[in-house]
Protein backbone atom coordinates (compact mmCIF):
# COMPACT_ATOMS: atom_id res chain seq x y z
CA UNK A 1 0.00 0.00 0.00
CA UNK A 2 1.25 3.81 -1.09
CA UNK A 3 2.06 6.10 2.16
CA UNK A 4 -0.34 8.90 2.04
CA UNK A 5 2.89 11.44 1.52
CA UNK A 6 6.65 10.75 1.00
CA UNK A 7 8.49 13.19 2.71
CA UNK A 8 12.38 13.97 0.87
CA UNK A 9 14.97 15.84 3.20
CA UNK A 10 18.53 16.22 1.38
CA UNK A 11 21.33 16.63 3.86
CA UNK A 12 25.40 16.49 3.91
CA UNK A 13 26.55 16.33 7.38
CA UNK A 14 24.25 18.31 8.87
CA UNK A 15 23.26 15.95 12.10
CA UNK A 16 21.86 17.93 14.29
CA UNK A 17 19.38 19.62 11.73
CA UNK A 18 18.66 16.23 10.60
CA UNK A 19 18.00 15.45 14.01
CA UNK A 20 15.75 18.32 14.72
CA UNK A 21 13.68 17.96 11.78
CA UNK A 22 12.86 14.16 12.35
CA UNK A 23 12.12 15.07 16.01
CA UNK A 24 9.40 17.50 14.84
CA UNK A 25 7.99 15.25 12.14
CA UNK A 26 7.69 12.10 15.31
CA UNK A 27 5.69 14.68 17.06
CA UNK A 28 3.49 15.63 13.99
CA UNK A 29 2.19 11.80 13.11
CA UNK A 30 3.41 8.53 13.56
CA UNK A 31 6.03 7.44 10.32
CA UNK A 32 3.84 4.91 9.61
CA UNK A 33 1.45 7.15 8.01
CA UNK A 34 3.98 8.32 5.81
CA UNK A 35 7.17 7.66 3.87
CA UNK A 36 10.83 9.45 5.48
CA UNK A 37 13.38 9.69 2.37
CA UNK A 38 17.17 10.92 3.84
CA UNK A 39 19.13 11.87 1.20
CA UNK A 40 22.59 11.32 2.31
CA UNK A 41 24.72 13.10 0.38
CA UNK A 42 28.25 12.18 0.69
CA UNK A 43 26.69 8.80 2.39
CA UNK A 44 28.16 10.64 5.72
CA UNK A 45 27.88 7.56 8.58
CA UNK A 46 26.62 9.63 10.75
CA UNK A 47 23.44 10.62 9.17
CA UNK A 48 22.50 7.34 8.01
CA UNK A 49 22.74 5.98 11.34
CA UNK A 50 20.62 9.08 12.55
CA UNK A 51 18.25 8.13 9.53
CA UNK A 52 17.84 4.47 10.64
CA UNK A 53 17.35 5.02 14.53
CA UNK A 54 14.27 7.16 13.30
CA UNK A 55 13.32 4.55 10.64
CA UNK A 56 13.68 6.29 7.57
CA UNK A 57 14.91 5.05 4.23
CA UNK A 58 18.49 6.53 3.27
CA UNK A 59 19.37 7.03 -0.16
CA UNK A 60 23.53 7.79 -0.36
CA UNK A 61 24.81 9.51 -2.79
CA UNK A 62 28.33 9.20 -3.67
CA UNK A 63 30.52 11.48 -4.37
CA UNK A 64 28.70 14.68 -3.30
CA UNK A 65 25.98 16.04 -5.97
CA UNK A 66 24.20 19.11 -4.49
CA UNK A 67 20.65 18.92 -3.01
CA UNK A 68 18.96 19.22 -6.24
CA UNK A 69 20.71 15.91 -7.12
CA UNK A 70 20.13 14.22 -4.28
CA UNK A 71 16.31 15.63 -4.15
CA UNK A 72 15.68 14.00 -7.34
CA UNK A 73 17.30 10.52 -6.15
CA UNK A 74 14.66 10.66 -3.61
CA UNK A 75 11.98 10.84 -6.06
CA UNK A 76 13.36 8.31 -7.55
CA UNK A 77 13.19 6.02 -4.79
CA UNK A 78 9.89 7.80 -2.88
CA UNK A 79 6.52 5.80 -3.58
CA UNK A 80 3.62 8.04 -2.92
CA UNK A 81 1.89 10.26 -5.65
CA UNK A 82 2.25 12.75 -2.79
CA UNK A 83 5.82 14.74 -2.12
CA UNK A 84 7.12 17.11 -0.09
CA UNK A 85 10.51 18.74 0.63
CA UNK A 86 11.59 19.66 3.72
CA UNK A 87 15.82 20.85 4.51
CA UNK A 88 17.24 19.45 7.27
CA UNK A 89 16.94 21.90 10.59
CA UNK A 90 13.40 23.57 10.12
CA UNK A 91 10.61 22.08 12.09
CA UNK A 92 7.29 21.66 11.31
CA UNK A 93 4.44 23.00 12.86
CA UNK A 94 1.77 21.48 14.77
CA UNK A 95 -0.93 21.12 11.89
CA UNK A 96 1.98 20.84 8.86
CA UNK A 97 1.25 17.45 7.90
CA UNK A 98 -2.98 18.30 7.90
CA UNK A 99 -2.09 21.46 5.91
CA UNK A 100 -0.20 19.56 3.53
CA UNK A 101 -2.36 16.67 2.47
CA UNK A 102 -5.21 19.05 2.45
CA UNK A 103 -3.89 22.03 0.47
CA UNK A 104 -2.09 18.67 -2.25
CA UNK A 105 -6.09 17.87 -2.66
CA UNK A 106 -6.91 21.12 -4.32
CA UNK A 107 -3.51 21.55 -6.15
CA UNK A 108 -0.56 20.26 -7.79
CA UNK A 109 2.20 22.62 -6.08
CA UNK A 110 2.31 23.80 -2.62
CA UNK A 111 4.43 26.54 -1.34
CA UNK A 112 4.61 26.56 2.79
CA UNK A 113 5.68 29.60 4.38
CA UNK A 114 9.03 29.47 6.51
CA UNK A 115 9.91 31.62 9.63
CA UNK A 116 12.81 32.05 11.58
CA UNK A 117 11.90 31.79 15.65
CA UNK A 118 10.45 34.79 17.26
CA UNK A 119 12.82 37.47 17.06
CA UNK A 120 14.54 39.76 19.14
CA UNK A 121 13.84 42.74 18.02
CA UNK A 122 17.36 44.06 19.13
CA UNK A 123 19.28 41.75 17.16
CA UNK A 124 19.90 42.77 14.21
CA UNK A 125 21.13 40.09 12.72
CA UNK A 126 17.80 38.28 13.27
CA UNK A 127 15.77 41.32 12.07
CA UNK A 128 17.74 40.75 8.81
CA UNK A 129 17.09 37.07 8.40
CA UNK A 130 13.87 37.81 9.11
CA UNK A 131 13.60 40.56 6.15
CA UNK A 132 15.50 38.81 3.70
CA UNK A 133 15.34 34.50 4.30
CA UNK A 134 11.91 33.66 3.53
CA UNK A 135 9.59 36.23 2.16
CA UNK A 136 7.89 33.12 0.60
CA UNK A 137 4.52 34.61 -0.33
CA UNK A 138 6.50 37.19 -2.00
CA UNK A 139 8.91 35.05 -4.15
CA UNK A 140 5.25 33.04 -5.30
CA UNK A 141 3.24 35.84 -6.14
CA UNK A 142 5.85 37.27 -8.24
CA UNK A 143 8.11 34.70 -9.57
CA UNK A 144 5.78 31.63 -9.12
CA UNK A 145 7.59 29.30 -6.70
CA UNK A 146 8.39 28.15 -3.03
CA UNK A 147 11.48 27.46 -2.00
CA UNK A 148 12.81 23.47 -1.13
CA UNK A 149 13.07 23.86 2.69
CA UNK A 150 8.68 23.40 2.58
CA UNK A 151 7.68 22.25 -0.76
CA UNK A 152 4.91 19.95 -1.56
CA UNK A 153 4.66 18.48 -5.34
CA UNK A 154 2.47 15.85 -6.92
CA UNK A 155 4.38 13.27 -8.26
CA UNK A 156 2.31 13.98 -11.66
CA UNK A 157 3.68 17.27 -12.22
CA UNK A 158 7.43 15.60 -12.62
CA UNK A 159 6.21 13.15 -14.66
CA UNK A 160 4.83 16.00 -16.88
CA UNK A 161 7.49 18.37 -16.89
CA UNK A 162 11.02 16.53 -15.35
CA UNK A 163 12.83 16.46 -12.40
CA UNK A 164 15.07 19.57 -10.57
CA UNK A 165 17.88 20.57 -12.92
CA UNK A 166 20.25 18.24 -10.96
CA UNK A 167 23.12 20.43 -12.38
CA UNK A 168 22.09 23.14 -9.79
CA UNK A 169 23.76 24.13 -6.45
CA UNK A 170 21.41 26.39 -5.51
CA UNK A 171 18.44 28.40 -7.48
CA UNK A 172 16.33 25.04 -8.67
CA UNK A 173 13.60 25.64 -6.76
CA UNK A 174 13.34 29.12 -8.50
CA UNK A 175 13.89 26.97 -11.80
CA UNK A 176 11.21 24.40 -11.37
CA UNK A 177 8.48 26.27 -10.05
CA UNK A 178 9.09 29.03 -13.66
CA UNK A 179 8.84 25.70 -15.45
CA UNK A 180 5.49 24.97 -13.61
CA UNK A 181 4.10 28.40 -13.88
CA UNK A 182 5.46 28.36 -17.70
CA UNK A 183 3.29 25.16 -18.41
CA UNK A 184 -0.10 26.38 -17.16
CA UNK A 185 -0.62 22.84 -16.49
CA UNK A 186 -1.38 22.84 -12.58
CA UNK A 187 -2.79 24.44 -10.02
CA UNK A 188 0.38 26.34 -7.55
CA UNK A 189 -1.03 27.74 -4.29
CA UNK A 190 0.75 29.45 -1.49
CA UNK A 191 -0.45 28.26 1.71
CA UNK A 192 0.50 30.64 5.10
CA UNK A 193 -0.78 27.18 7.39
CA UNK A 194 1.56 25.01 5.98
CA UNK A 195 4.38 26.23 8.09
CA UNK A 196 8.04 25.42 9.04
CA UNK A 197 10.21 26.92 11.50
CA UNK A 198 13.79 27.55 10.10
CA UNK A 199 16.63 27.96 12.53
CA UNK A 200 18.61 31.70 12.43
CA UNK A 201 22.49 31.11 11.05
CA UNK A 202 25.16 32.35 12.23
CA UNK A 203 27.57 35.59 10.03
CA UNK A 204 29.59 32.44 8.40
CA UNK A 205 26.77 30.72 7.40
CA UNK A 206 25.09 33.71 6.01
CA UNK A 207 28.50 34.68 3.95
CA UNK A 208 28.47 31.19 2.18
CA UNK A 209 24.72 31.07 1.46
CA UNK A 210 25.25 34.85 -0.25
CA UNK A 211 27.40 33.57 -2.30
CA UNK A 212 26.37 30.28 -2.85
CA UNK A 213 23.05 31.86 -4.11
CA UNK A 214 24.25 34.80 -5.97
CA UNK A 215 26.77 32.18 -7.87
CA UNK A 216 24.00 29.88 -8.32
CA UNK A 217 21.77 32.42 -9.72
CA UNK A 218 24.27 33.01 -12.27
CA UNK A 219 24.20 29.12 -13.18
CA UNK A 220 20.76 29.86 -13.79
CA UNK A 221 20.89 32.31 -16.24
CA UNK A 222 23.61 30.92 -18.36
CA UNK A 223 21.18 27.93 -18.89
CA UNK A 224 17.78 29.15 -18.80
CA UNK A 225 17.83 32.28 -20.78
CA UNK A 226 14.04 32.86 -20.36
CA UNK A 227 15.22 33.04 -16.63
CA UNK A 228 18.03 35.32 -17.12
CA UNK A 229 15.58 37.90 -18.72
CA UNK A 230 13.79 38.26 -15.74
CA UNK A 231 16.72 38.90 -13.57
CA UNK A 232 18.36 42.38 -13.24
CA UNK A 233 21.92 42.12 -14.98
CA UNK A 234 24.88 41.91 -13.08
CA UNK A 235 26.14 45.59 -14.41
CA UNK A 236 22.76 46.91 -13.32
CA UNK A 237 23.71 45.50 -10.14
CA UNK A 238 26.71 46.82 -9.78
CA UNK A 239 25.17 50.24 -10.49
CA UNK A 240 22.78 49.43 -7.56
CA UNK A 241 25.28 48.48 -5.02
CA UNK A 242 25.05 51.80 -4.05
CA UNK A 243 21.23 52.17 -3.44
CA UNK A 244 19.34 48.70 -2.67
CA UNK A 245 15.86 49.63 -2.82
CA UNK A 246 15.22 46.74 0.01
CA UNK A 247 18.02 48.91 2.49
CA UNK A 248 15.76 52.06 2.02
CA UNK A 249 12.96 50.00 3.05
CA UNK A 250 14.17 49.21 6.32
CA UNK A 251 14.57 52.73 7.09
CA UNK A 252 11.17 53.69 6.15
CA UNK A 253 8.93 50.38 6.70
CA UNK A 254 5.14 50.59 5.77
CA UNK A 255 2.29 48.80 6.66
CA UNK A 256 2.03 46.62 3.59
CA UNK A 257 5.26 44.96 4.81
CA UNK A 258 3.63 42.96 7.14
CA UNK A 259 2.11 41.18 4.03
CA UNK A 260 5.46 39.43 2.90
CA UNK A 261 7.20 39.64 6.43
CA UNK A 262 6.92 37.82 10.05
CA UNK A 263 7.54 40.78 12.07
CA UNK A 264 6.26 44.29 11.90
CA UNK A 265 9.65 46.68 11.21
CA UNK A 266 7.80 49.80 12.30
CA UNK A 267 8.17 47.76 15.81
CA UNK A 268 12.12 47.59 15.32
CA UNK A 269 13.80 50.15 17.25
CA UNK A 270 15.73 52.21 14.97
CA UNK A 271 18.75 52.23 15.51
CA UNK A 272 18.77 48.40 15.03
CA UNK A 273 17.19 49.15 11.87
CA UNK A 274 20.40 50.62 11.24
CA UNK A 275 22.13 48.14 11.84
CA UNK A 276 20.06 46.17 9.53
CA UNK A 277 21.10 48.76 6.68
CA UNK A 278 24.68 48.54 7.07
CA UNK A 279 24.20 44.86 7.40
CA UNK A 280 22.46 44.96 3.79
CA UNK A 281 25.71 46.77 2.53
CA UNK A 282 28.19 44.16 4.15
CA UNK A 283 26.29 40.98 2.41
CA UNK A 284 26.44 43.29 -1.18
CA UNK A 285 30.17 43.18 -0.98
CA UNK A 286 30.09 38.76 -0.67
CA UNK A 287 27.53 39.22 -3.36
CA UNK A 288 29.77 41.45 -5.55
CA UNK A 289 32.45 39.07 -4.32
CA UNK A 290 30.57 36.18 -6.23
CA UNK A 291 29.66 37.86 -9.42
CA UNK A 292 33.14 38.88 -9.65
CA UNK A 293 34.17 35.56 -9.41
CA UNK A 294 33.32 34.29 -13.05
CA UNK A 295 35.04 37.04 -14.40
CA UNK A 296 38.62 35.88 -12.68
CA UNK A 297 37.40 32.20 -13.79
CA UNK A 298 34.97 31.71 -15.69
CA UNK A 299 34.08 28.03 -15.07
CA UNK A 300 33.60 28.57 -11.85
CA UNK A 301 30.15 27.25 -11.48
CA UNK A 302 30.96 24.64 -9.10
CA UNK A 303 30.85 24.19 -5.06
CA UNK A 304 32.25 22.15 -2.48
CA UNK A 305 29.88 20.80 0.75
CA UNK A 306 30.64 24.15 2.24
CA UNK A 307 29.73 27.11 -0.49
CA UNK A 308 33.42 27.33 -1.48
CA UNK A 309 33.94 27.80 -5.65
CA UNK A 310 35.53 25.04 -6.04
Amino acid sequence: MKPTLSIIIPVGNDQEGLRMTLTSLKKVASFAAFEVLICNDGAHSAIQKIALEFECTVVNILPNQGSYFARNEGIRKSSSDQIAFLDAGTQVSENWLIQIISALERADYVAGAIQHPVANLANACQVFQCYFSFPVREFFEKDGFGPTANLAIKRSVFDSLGLFDGRLRSGGDNEFGFRVKKSKLFIQVYNAECLVVHPYRNLNELIRKKIRTTMGMRQVKKLYPEIAAKIKSDWLYFARILFPKKAFYILFPTKTMSRYYQIDFQSVPIMVRLKVFFFIYFFKLFGLYARLIPFRRPDALEWDEAGNSL
